[in-house]
């Protein structure tokens, strides 16, 4: 071996990578895209530097479904730059598709410097603007994005404060559990239109969380005097009359609700546990049949509610002394919706209630607490009805 064959060897070859800047000088925008896939990122981050200097849009919004953030980031700030309509809208498609925090931020400041800037030129501007940003709030927060969606909605609110843009705020943070910062915005939303149910209703869920039962009860009536088909007033009310122990009311709330909507599934729920608690077992069931019958019937089945309709249904088999019957809908609970873990746990609870022989003791209303309280117990999980019946042979 001679000493070239031997500097071979043992050194490598050196790395001779894209040309970026050449593509660049040549306006080979084909090229530049393509790099895009490159294995090494920094020549795809100079790709996406080399289209945004070319002001070449197509290419900077191919780079923003990369799969590397650094480089979504760098196609964002180039995107923003850019003052042309595909580019905005590139921007705002992001803030619905972005999984990723830092990624939908950077994306985020862009889109508000965008809107800035033209609220900047015309005032006429702001109310487009706090109407777009709310609407992909809306979107976000059906899809469960409520981080992405709050900051939708305070910069909606600086821009153009409007009573449903702070209803929205009041919403999500319900859902954080900030009450008092929740009842602030729910009363900004009344003191701009004191006849607005959305905002009477949400300071009564606010106030029913804080433990301020009355002043809940005041609200909640007042927001469904307002309009009556106002699902979240009537849910809390429920709540509210069966804090109270006041059965009655909450049965006859459960009736109205339902008359509503009478397609609402969830509303069933309410009233077969309304007629459930205050002893009426057969009505109950009936509901509760008439809530999987409409289940069955529908296009697109809900999993979720289906597996809540055989829970309720077995629980009320339970309070009634059928704990064979009890256990079918249970089954048929998680075999509805393997990833509802509450269902797992009633059967364990009512496998252990059998086995102890407990579960025919007591009223109706003792079977029920004594099957919950032992189900809220319950830790274990389970992937699927097979690993709980394997769980339970062993």
């Amino acid at each position: 071996m001679n000493y070239f064959q031997l500097f071979d060897l043992v050194m490598p070859l050196p790395f001779f990578g894209p040309n970026i800047n050449k593509m660049k000088e040549k306006g080979d925008v084909e090229g530049l895209i393509k790099e895009l896939g490159n294995k090494d990122v920094k020549v795809r981050i100079d790709a996406v530097k080399a289209l945004a200097e070319l002001k070449y849009t197509r290419g900077l919004i191919a780079a923003l479904k990369n799969d590397h953030n650094e480089v979504r980031i760098e196609a964002i700030l180039a995107l923003e730059s850019i003052d042309e309509p595909e580019a905005s809208d590139a921007l705002i498609d992001v803030l619905y598709t972005e999984e990723v925090e830092a990624v939908w931020l950077k994306a985020f400041e862009a889109v508000i410097k965008t809107l800035q800037a033209a609220v900047t030129k015309s005032s006429s501007v702001m109310e487009k603007a706090a109407a777009m940003l709310e609407s992909i709030g809306v979107e976000l927060l059906k899809s469960g994005r409520d981080k992405f969606a709050l900051k939708c909605f305070e910069k909606a609110a600086q821009i153009s404060p409007e009573k449903e843009t702070f209803g929205s705020i009041g919403v999500v943070l319900t859902d954080y559990g900030q009450h008092e910062e929740a009842l602030n915005y729910f009363e900004k939303c009344i003191a701009m239109d004191p006849n607005d149910a959305r905002g009477w209703g949400g300071k009564g869920i606010a106030l029913f969380r804080l433990g301020r039962i009355e002043e809940a009860m005041n609200c909640c009536k007042k927001a469904l005097e307002i309009d009556p088909t106002l699902k979240g007033a009537r849910d809390t009310l429920g709540a509210i009359y069966y804090s109270k122990g006041d059965l009655d009311a909450m049965v006859s709330l459960a009736r109205e609700t339902l008359r509503y909507a009478p397609g609402d599934i969830k509303a069933h729920i309410m009233l077969s546990e309304a007629l459930a608690l205050s002893g009426k077992l057969l009505e109950a069931e009936q509901v509760t049949k008439e809530a999987l019958a409409l289940l069955n019937q529908m296009e697109f089945l809900n999993a979720e509610d289906l597996s809540q309709v055989h829970q309720q249904l077995g629980i009320i088999y339970v309070m009634r002394g059928y704990p064979q019957k009890a256990l079918e809908e249970f089954k048929e609970a998680v075999r509805s919706n393997s990833r509802d873990q509450w269902g797992y746990k009633l059967l364990d609870a009512l496998s252990i209630l059998n086995m102890m022989e407990k579960i025919m003791e007591g009223t109706p209303l003792e079977r029920r607490a004594r099957l919950l309280g032992l189900a809220e117990k319950r830790a274990r999980t389970y992937s699927s009805l097979a690993e709980w019946e394997a769980e339970w042979r062993e």
